[in-house]
Formats: C-alpha cells, structure tokens, sequence
C-alpha cells in the first residue's frame, strides 16, 4: 500500500507553506486521501501510477482529469478529505454515497474544476461560496451535515445546477444575484428564514425546490417551470 513521500513535500521556510507545485500527482492524490479508509478501495496494488487507481482518470498526458469514488462505482469509503491537495488538472471530483466526514474549504478547490459532487456524505462546517473555482457548473453538497449562512451571489457565472439541500443551513438568503445559465437550485428542508426576493431570478431557472424551510415571499412562475415550496410560507404565482 502507498504511503505519502514526506521526504519530497517541499517547504518554503519564508511562509511556512508546502510547496504544491512541487509535488507529484501521485503525492497530492495521496495527501488528499491520506485520512480516508478503506484504503484498497483506492489504490490499486500499491501502483505508483495513478492512472491504474481506482475511480481515477487521466488524459493523454497522464494528467489526472476526474476522481470518481461514488460508490455506485466502488467500495464505500470513509473518514475525511483534504481537496487542497487535488491536481490542478482535476475537472470532476465525485464521492457521492460514501459516510466521508470532517470539513471541506470550498474555496481551495482546484481553478479548473468544473464538477463536484459530494452529496450523501457526513460532511459539517460551514459553505464558503463566494470565491469558487470559475469553471465550476455542478455543484452537489446536499444530505449532509453543513451549517451556519449561505452567500449565494456570488457564484461561478458558469453554475448551472446547486444543491445544498437537507443540511442544517440558515439565515436568509440572497437570490438576487445568481448566475445568468442556472438551471437547477435545490435548497429544500434547511432553515433558511426571512422575506425573500424571488422577482430576479433568472430565466433559465427551471428546477426551483425550497420546500421545507421558513422563507417567506411572492414566488412567481412562469411557463409552468418545476417550482416547489411546500411547507413554506412562499406563495407561488403561476403566469
């Protein structure tokens, strides 16, 4: 079984930091699992290319481009990441269905990802939002354990699908600013409270769920798009 190369994780004695760029992808992948079990369910007879891992892709230059450790694909893993350590050349990280637990820093996720899913986990902390990864268009945190506010304008302009549902966030929200091509926003059975302002929404909108929380407002709707809100205290006007 791997183990991390400490010996290679440079550090800059000016400012304390490891040297990310000096790393392997072998190293960062390691690092980023370095406190997830089982740890089978990842390598795969201890190979030191990371091509031949499981749930792992990589493009023409062997550089890695998607993780996928859902485990409609693999084993069920648990225990916490740690995506600081992902490669810079990651576009999809996926670990739905798992029992993963600890925090995640939204705001260290690689510049090129575009996907990330990791719903149906343990995960807590709180949702850093504001400065995500400008690429990222799938965003997928919901059933798990994050709390405290949400700041929701000031998303990738790219996002097209949010879910943070069935979690445990609050306070009000903003939907005054969200990007111009979402589809799909799923924020049900939370406790988000407050009058909200649904008039600036944009058109592309087609899959709204606020259901289950303490939101109140004038929703409208039109062209009979797929707006919920059940057990609220939204109204929804259809036109």
């Amino acid at each position: 079984m791997p183990t991390v190369p400490l010996f290679l994780v440079m550090i800059d004695p000016s400012i304390g930091r490891v040297d990310k760029s000096s790393l392997s992808q072998h190293t960062l992948l390691e690092l980023v699992f370095a406190g997830v079990e089982p740890k089978e369910a990842i390598y795969a007879d201890a190979s030191d290319d990371v091509a031949k891992w499981h749930g792992v892709s990589c493009n023409d230059n062997g550089d890695v481009i998607e993780i996928n450790f859902s485990t409609n694909s693999l084993r069920k893993i648990h225990g916490s990441i740690d995506v600081q350590w992902l490669p810079a050349t990651v576009v999809s990280f996926l670990a739905s269905w798992n029992t993963l637990s600890g925090t995640i820093d939204m705001e260290a996720l690689p510049h090129t990802l575009q996907g990330l899913e990791v719903d149906q986990n343990e995960l807590t902390g709180s949702l850093r939002l504001r400065n995500l990864p400008p690429p990222l268009a799938r965003v997928y945190l919901s059933y798990n354990r994050f709390s405290g506010e949400v700041d929701l304008t000031n998303l990738p302009p790219k996002m097209s699908v949010l879910s943070v549902a069935c979690n445990a966030l609050s306070g009000p929200l903003d939907l005054t600013s969200l990007p111009p091509n979402m589809e799909k926003l799923y924020i049900y059975r939370n406790e988000f409270s407050g009058e909200t302002d649904f008039l600036q929404l944009p058109q592309s909108l087609r899959f709204f769920n606020l259901s289950g929380t303490k939101l109140k407002g004038v929703l409208p709707n039109k062209n009979k798009r797929d707006f919920q809100a059940k057990n609220t205290a939204v109204v929804i006007v259809e036109s």
